[in-house]
């Protein structure tokens, strides 16, 4: 189980932009299954990973914010909303049919993206999507076999991550929204930074590296609108994630760290 050695306050105000603690030059590299760089304002790199050259535009799925259609887009949201003035680096690792439907991000679609990373370097980069293997039991570290050989993938996986580590580039990856499964793959990976979520109790909190709590004018919910064309949207670990490596840089320095409203 990792330790957990810091809690960090995300302090959010619903649609207005939030105090940006952004070095110059600073680069947050989210990778995700899809992105609809249209509804994403700021400073924006596109990276298509996928082999189709990212030709085809998805289907959007009203209020499904997991849905992959949406997901990456509100990562980026989420990320934007915490801090105005970083580049974006978004990188989408999938294929779009004719019909929109977007195929399933895998192993293989994570290392591609760290090498692609490796070579073309970020501040800090966020990654939200669940690689668990489904036979793994609690305690275990075990990536799933979609996309290749289970012990080829995670050695990959395990050298690239430390590599961007040895470099100065964090990698965080959400802790998992259910704690009586395994930590997430591959936020359970020891040199990946694990994000959890105070949003439910249900969520991954015990074992995480950064223990990710939301404050906003209220104090009293977790369901925040962080996108006009969306709505709101549920402070689970994925949302903690992108919203935690958005202000990285500040958070080594404090024990606890709040964004405030500007």
């Amino acid at each position: 189980m990792k330790k957990v050695i810091l809690a960090v306050s995300v302090v959010f105000a619903s649609l207005l932009p939030v105090a940006s603690n952004a070095a110059p030059g600073e680069k947050i590299a989210i990778i995700d299954s899809y992105f609809d760089t249209s509804k994403i304002a700021g400073d924006v790199q596109f990276v298509c990973l996928a082999k189709d050259k990212c030709v085809n535009k998805a289907t959007p799925k009203p209020g499904l914010g997991t849905d992959p259609a949406n997901h990456g887009t509100l990562m980026a949201s989420v990320a934007r909303h915490q801090n105005p003035t970083a580049k974006l680096v978004l990188i989408q690792t999938e294929e779009v049919s004719a019909k929109g439907s977007i195929s399933t991000l895998d192993g293989s679609d994570f290392i591609n993206a760290l090498t692609w990373i490796k070579t073309n370097p970020v501040s800090a980069v966020s990654f939200s999507y669940n690689l668990t293997n489904s036979n793994a039991k609690v305690g275990e570290c075990k990536i799933s076999a979609q996309g290749g050989s289970v012990s080829g993938m995670d050695a990959s996986i395990r050298s690239l991550v430390s590599a961007l580590k040895s470099s100065g580039i964090p990698v965080f990856a959400a802790a998992g929204n259910d704690n009586r499964k395994p930590l997430n793959y591959p936020a359970c990976v020891p040199d990946v930074i694990s994000v959890g979520s105070t949003g439910l109790a249900s969520y991954h909190q015990a074992g995480t590296d950064i223990l990710a709590s939301i404050v906003n004018k209220d104090n009293v919910n977790y369901s925040l609108s962080v996108a006009p064309w969306f709505g709101s949207l549920s402070f689970t670990t994925s949302f903690a994630t992108a919203a935690v490596t958005a202000n990285y840089s500040i958070i080594g320095a404090n024990n606890k760290v709040s964004v405030l409203s500007q």
